[in-house]
């Protein structure tokens, strides 16, 4: 057996020279190796480099060249440590595909669990310094008063929730809606002429526990291509027509 020079700087010094590498930082990347794994660790890796070189080599990431023979060193360090020894020897550097701790999708939170939680979040309420919900689509029967106009907008597709999240009953949920005549007046016409045309209606939410419906109280009122203009307008720069 080889005696090796137990110093990791010389250590650092006699494998870069082995590696044909005269770079400074080269040698130093190495000592810190050495520093972590130990000198007997970084022989083995030398080693190791040799046997791949006198086997053809390793290729780069592009597969356009082989790599040099420090480069080899590094490549077969990095796959043989562990996350940890590579976070302490390259720590600016992200951990390799190998190395990198795998994402796993979070449990979703049943009902029961998050009903068992519930007097617990209760014990001490923030305060909602405003609150709005916005309802997109077709109105029901629309029962018209004096200066109000009541109409229903039924839920039964929840939308995508993020993992984690409880998952939507899918029971149907009933809002019902109240808008001023004016507001509805301004919707009413478009949406009588086309069948594609959405109300969207956004207001404050209010739970109504004799019905277990959602009152929404219309503050604003519009419908989706009256919305989606409006929006495209204020994109348009001043003062440039739309064409033709």
């Amino acid at each position: 057996m080889r005696d090796l020079p137990q110093d990791p700087p010389a250590a650092a010094a006699d494998i870069a020279a082995e590696l044909d590498e005269e770079k400074a930082h080269v040698i130093l990347q190495i000592e810190r190796i050495i520093n972590h794994l130990g000198v007997e660790a970084a022989y083995a890796f030398l080693d190791q480099t040799k046997q791949c070189l006198s086997e053809g080599g390793v290729l780069t990431h592009d597969g356009k060249r082989k790599r040099s023979p420090g480069g080899t060193f590094f490549f077969l360090v990095r796959g043989g440590v562990t996350a940890e020894q590579h976070q302490a020897i390259w720590p600016q550097h992200q951990l390799p595909g190998h190395l990198r701790p795998r994402r796993t999708k979070p449990p979703r939170l049943t009902w029961d669990e998050a009903r068992a939680a519930i007097p617990d979040a209760l014990s001490q309420q923030g305060t909602a310094m405003s609150a709005k919900l916005t309802l997109v689509g077709r109105p029901g029967k629309i029962i018209e008063k004096e200066h109000v106009i009541i109409t229903t907008l039924t839920s039964d597709r929840a939308p995508s929730i993020p993992r984690g999240v409880p998952k939507a009953p899918e029971a149907p949920v009933v809002y019902l809606v109240f808008i001023a005549r004016q507001q509805w007046e301004r919707v009413a016409e478009a949406l009588a002429a086309d069948e594609a045309e959405r109300l969207v209606v956004t207001g404050y939410p209010v739970l109504d526990k004799q019905t277990e419906a959602i009152v929404v109280l219309g503050q604003s009122v519009s419908t989706k291509l009256t919305t989606t203009t409006s929006q495209q307008e204020r994109k348009r720069p001043s003062g440039r027509k739309p064409s033709a």
